[in-house]
């Protein structure tokens, strides 16, 4: 019994070691995406884009890894969220032209 409770205390801290490792990296893909835009556009808009896109991610995320319920309040604030970000994008960068065919 001694050697299976062994066993089974090492695979479970190799994998939270993994999983460990796997966050930092993507932790610092994340942080270098936000250096990166930051240099390219004004703080204020790459702060809000990125926390508001984090948020519906990670809310997305949880509902369908975790099975999390999202009532109504969170999708209206979402929503709200990501018209926001579309407005703040298109202040950055003006409307899209269209031309007549």
């Amino acid at each position: 019994n001694s050697a299976v409770g062994d066993k089974c205390e090492a695979i479970v801290f190799m994998t939270r070691a993994s999983l460990f490792g796997i966050m930092l990296l993507l932790n610092a893909a994340m942080v270098g995406s936000f250096l990166k835009s930051m240099e390219r556009n004004a703080s204020v808009v790459v702060t809000v884009l990125s926390t508001g896109s984090n948020y519906v991610v990670t809310g997305f995320l949880g509902r369908f890894l975790f099975q999390e319920v999202l009532g109504s309040w969170w999708i209206v604030g979402s929503t709200a969220i990501c018209f926001g970000m579309c407005l703040i994008g298109i202040s950055q960068e003006g409307l899209p032209k269209f031309r007549a065919r």
